[in-house]
């Protein structure tokens, strides 16, 4: 079973979309968390608060920044995405996002952490988003302190890659 949920975790979804356009579904189900010594399933914020040091990617939704001591923190309300539900869960769309505690986390960011995003920006010659767009971090946390009003950042989905507490990468999860 632990092997299937491994194995489960470490796929890649495509999903194709307006004449073959794709999207890059993050390959590790939320929760799931690599560690050193054991794999632990990190069920919900309660869950994340208790473990003492934190490495993984982890989903959820961001609800703000603010500084402390002069490091950034990224307030997170840490969700689930599941694309293992059934056909009637998830009819249409071929997952679900599962919320059910909105308690937030504060997590510190790293200096350096790199930040990409799917629908914040628009291609002038087609229309389309630019999909994987990389931002800098001081554009992003910008962004997150005053959304512009056609990207409501705090309603959209990320992903965060966390090491011994710090976030490292911050990535949005398109939703078609």
């Amino acid at each position: 079973m632990k092997i299937k949920k491994n194995i489960i975790g470490l796929l890649a979804f495509l999903v194709f979309v307006l004449g073959g356009s794709y999207v890059y579904l993050m390959n590790q189900k939320a929760g799931i968390k690599e560690d050193t010594e054991a794999q632990t399933v990190v069920k919900n914020s309660e869950d994340m608060k208790e473990s003492k040091v934190l490495t993984g990617r982890y989903f959820g939704y961001i609800k703000g920044v603010n500084e402390v001591g002069g490091i950034f923190h990224l307030s997170f309300d840490l969700a689930e995405w599941d694309v293992n539900c059934s056909e009637e869960e998830c009819p249409t769309i071929g997952y679900r996002i599962i919320n059910e505690d909105n308690t937030l986390v504060s997590l510190p960011i790293s200096s350096d952490a790199h930040v990409e995003v799917q629908t914040y920006s628009q291609n002038q010659a087609d229309g389309n988003f630019n999909y994987g767009q990389v931002i800098s971090l001081s554009e992003f946390l910008q962004i997150v302190k005053a959304p512009p009003r056609l990207y409501p950042v705090t309603q959209l989905p990320f992903w965060i890659e966390l090491r011994e507490n710090k976030i490292l990468e911050i990535s949005e999860q398109y939703i078609p």
